[in-house]
């Protein structure tokens, strides 16, 4: 007696009938691949999810890590903007080009509207003045 169900009816020798439920090899391997898929689904989830976080650790580092570098540059341009401030006041560039000794000279278009020996003058009264020991 053939059947398409799942379970067969199988006769047992003897007075009475017994119906006993077997599983052919069809089930097994329809069992052990539902199995497969549901351990294969849940490892390819675990996978993702160790993978997402271990890619936001990566972020947060990198993150960390460029926050850190723009704070140094923030500080960095401070100290040189201060550094120029304090370079670049009036009176410690009247000092530099006196040190230097350049000669400095008109744009071309432009008329003189001193001589340079009274330039020269004004500056080094100017200088004498702003350090206290003014002379005649």
């Amino acid at each position: 007696m053939k059947t398409l169900s799942l379970t067969a009816r199988i006769p047992v020798s003897g007075s009475r009938k017994a119906v006993a439920t077997s599983c052919s090899p069809v089930v097994f391997v329809l069992h052990g691949l539902l199995v497969l898929t549901w351990l294969g689904g849940i490892l390819v989830m675990g996978l993702g999810v160790a993978t997402l976080g271990n890619e936001e650790a990566v972020l947060s580092r990198e993150r960390g890590s460029a926050l850190r570098e723009r704070r140094a540059l923030i500080e960095r341009q401070d100290q040189l903007r201060a550094q120029l401030a304090t370079e670049a006041r009036r009176d410690r560039l009247e000092v530099a080009i006196r040190n230097l000794a350049l000669p400095l000279q008109a744009p071309a278009n432009s008329t003189p509207s001193q001589p340079r020996s009274t330039r020269d003058e004004r500056a080094i009264e100017l200088a004498r003045s702003r350090q206290g020991d003014a002379r005649p």
